[in-house]
């Protein structure tokens, strides 16, 4: 099986080099739920995964760009900590866009609802941008969702500049985060219960990646700002880097990437 894999992916290669239809594989590497998935974990927590992310992307030079939902920025009374971590991926050469401010799915709200969680979603993020003399430019659905009222949501959205952004493999890590954590706090984080999960997930995200080998495209991961995301992103990177893909930025693969309609949630 491995020794197929590999044929696979040195015919790949070569069809690249040798100038056919397929240039080298790019991927990009945006992140969701910022500053956190679980927006009520105790700060130390939500500290500790986005600073494993942003050490892992920093070592491996990857630009990524990550969407916030500006309710989670409040939890706890932490909204002065919570917008430093933002701060942070700022500061480390990353960009910042809009996912509203609830995480609502469009499928499933009326068109001014929707508009107004849009316009409350660039609350902070607008403001922590400007500062760096820059703008909101990017716009993820919730869940990827579009919903009935989309032609209108959309010349909205673009009337305000934005790029809608989607993706186009999901390895479903939420799903995967949500065992993992119930699974550690029972038996911790280094028991093979936990470390099962963890293996489960790589293995899932190995096949997504793998099946999207053949595709000439680049493509766009979706990812989540969460706990086996954070332990596991060194894993992820390394998963990647194995099947002959180079990184890119969200820009480079938004022009050419086939994204996915919505997904499980």
């Amino acid at each position: 099986m491995f020794k197929c894999k590999t044929l696979l992916l040195l015919a790949v290669i070569m069809f690249s080099a040798g100038g056919g239809v397929w240039a080298q594989k790019k991927i990009a590497l945006p992140f969701d739920d910022l500053p956190c998935l679980e927006s009520y974990s105790p700060l130390e927590k939500v500290v500790k995964i986005n600073q494993n992310i942003l050490d892992i992307l920093r070592k491996n030079n990857i630009r990524s760009v990550v969407f916030v939902n500006e309710y989670k920025i409040h939890h706890r009374n932490e909204t002065n900590e919570r917008t430093k971590i933002l701060e942070k991926w700022l500061d480390d050469g990353h960009d910042m866009g809009n996912s509203t401010a609830l995480h609502r799915s469009a499928a499933k709200t009326d068109f001014e609802e929707f508009k107004a969680d849009v316009l409350n979603g660039e609350k902070t993020i607008s403001q922590l941008l400007a500062a760096r003399g820059r703008k909101i430019r990017f716009f993820r659905y919730p869940y990827l969702e579009k919903g009935k009222n989309s032609p209108k949501t959309e010349k909205f959205l673009k009337k305000r500049g934005y790029v809608i952004v989607g993706a186009s493999i999901d390895p479903k890590d939420w799903k995967f985060n949500a065992q993992y954590r119930a699974i550690a706090g029972k038996y911790g984080m280094d028991s093979k219960e936990a470390k099962a999960i963890r293996d489960a997930f790589l293995r899932n995200l190995r096949k997504e990646i793998e099946a999207t080998l053949m595709r000439p495209n680049p493509e766009i991961l979706l990812l989540h700002a969460c706990t086996l995301t954070s332990t596991l992103i060194n894993d992820i990177i390394k998963i990647i880097k194995q099947n002959g893909y180079v990184f890119c930025t969200l820009e480079e693969a938004l022009g050419e990437y086939k994204p996915l309609e919505n997904i499980e949630h």
